[in-house]
């Protein structure tokens, strides 16, 4: 239930809820109005001011003043925000938190310049969410087949960005369950065939 159903009289009294779960679906919730985001941007509890950065109504007025919270995980949040406006992303890019950074990578309005520059990151999340990244381009995608994890090789095997050329050598990966799915794929493109002809 999405709690569609709820009276202004019903948020109201869920809103100084003690119990912060509460308030937390409550921020989650895309019926409640500005004026309750607002007032939950700034709740003493992390979780609740995460929840509004996560609601897929909040403002990107409000996104502004999360992204700049003093909780990494708050500010993860409005990295990994659908909503999130490129200048924001852009600023977040320069944070050192591995959440943060892992929803800026995530983020389809990231540019590209900045995928490209996190596909080296050190840290694997990070560089898994350029990978699940729909937006990802090829180019920014090529340096990852030669990840040093296999999941971030196995994962890119299906990636619709990448080019068959591109998929090619991950049929000799190192990592049976890469060259598995490798050709698992190129057998559902009838390509074997024609490639060991």
């Amino acid at each position: 239930d999405t709690g569609s159903d709820l009276s202004a009289a019903s948020i109201k009294l869920m809103m100084n809820d003690a119990d912060h779960w509460v308030r937390i679906w409550l921020g989650r919730n895309p019926i409640v109005s500005r004026n309750v985001l607002r007032t939950f941007s700034v709740d003493p509890c992390y979780e609740v001011r995460r929840a509004v950065a996560r609601n897929p109504r909040c403002p990107i007025a409000l996104l502004e003043v999360l992204a700049k919270d003093e909780n990494a995980w708050v500010r993860s949040a409005v990295a990994y925000q659908q909503s999130a406006p490129k200048r924001l992303l852009v600023a977040l890019a320069r944070e050192l938190d591995i959440d943060v950074l892992s929803g800026v990578a995530a983020n389809v309005h990231t540019p590209q310049r900045i995928l490209q520059e996190l596909v080296v990151y050190p840290e694997a999340d990070v560089r898994r969410g350029v990978i699940l990244n729909p937006k990802a381009k090829r180019k920014t995608l090529l340096p990852l087949l030669q990840d040093p994890y296999y999941l971030h090789r196995l994962l890119l095997v299906g990636n619709p960005m990448l080019k068959e050329r591109d998929k090619w050598p991950l049929c000799e990966d190192p990592d049976f369950n890469v060259r598995f799915a490798a050709f698992k794929w190129f057998a559902g493109l009838n390509k074997l065939a024609e490639r060991f002809a």
